[in-house]
């Protein structure tokens, strides 16, 4: 494949524009890989602050009402 003087003109320059291009598919993994992880973490992250939240209000409260002289429990959650 031969190119005339026109075509060279055009091809050359792009040369630059197509190692920029694989430069970026070449280092895409490496960005996904760092992104996936920090996602991960803030995940993680807030389970671990969700699960404190809900072990802190989910303690029951259980009274015995002997007072009346009725037997009554009364069971708060």
């Amino acid at each position: 494949m031969s190119f005339r003087s026109i075509e060279m003109q055009i091809a050359i320059p792009r040369t630059n524009e197509i190692g920029n291009v694989q430069n970026h598919l070449m280092q895409k993994p490496t960005y996904d890989q760092a992104a996936l992880a920090a996602e991960t973490r803030r995940q993680k992250e807030r389970e671990r602050k969700r699960s404190e939240k809900i072990d802190g209000a989910s303690a029951p409260l259980i009274r015995d009402d002997r007072q009346g002289g009725g037997r009554h429990i009364d069971i708060s959650i």
